[in-house]
């Protein structure tokens, strides 16, 4: 059930903080905290951009903890990116690691701008847009999270040819 709610809460494009309640329980258990880190990556694999609170409702550290996450995952939201910056960003990562297309051939021109937040939205133009790899996209995504900070946030990029 936990995976079917994870899928709705990506598919919709919410934010997200995943709580592990009752971790008092494993005090003093200094294996249970990377065991359970590997365990949540292994059953929700596209949820890899979760933060990740430890803590107990009974523990008030646990709420101070959490409410931060909240209104830097609540912020994520709405974080708009200027367009001059984004492509500068994705230009340097074209230059370090080329998008190359099904016959071989990088792509040439690419524009891309934030188009819509709530979550944020972005459109990437291309050349041929049908023969970008997913896992291109999946690095682009990657990459622009790591470096503006959409921790909690599933982005969406949308391809478009020009």
């Amino acid at each position: 059930q936990d995976t079917k709610i994870a899928g709705l809460i990506s598919k919709q494009g919410r934010g997200c903080i995943i709580l592990v309640n009752k971790w008092d329980l494993r005090a003093g258990d200094r294996e249970a905290y990377p065991a359970y880190n590997l365990e949540l990556a292994r059953r929700f694999p596209f949820f890899a951009y979760v933060p990740v609170v430890f803590g107990a409702a009974v523990h008030p550290e646990t709420l101070t903890r959490l409410f931060p996450k909240i209104d830097q995952v609540v912020a994520d939201f709405s974080k708009r990116i200027q367009t001059r910056k984004l492509n500068l960003y994705v230009q340097e990562l074209l230059e370090k690691n080329p998008m190359t297309l099904v016959r071989g051939n990088p792509q040439k021109s690419v524009f891309i701008t934030q188009v819509a937040t709530k979550p944020p939205t972005f459109a990437l133009f291309v050349k041929s847009a049908p023969k970008v790899p997913a896992s291109y996209l999946r690095y682009l995504e990657n990459s622009i999270r790591t470096e503006y900070g959409f921790e909690g946030i599933p982005l969406r990029i949308l391809l478009r040819s020009h």
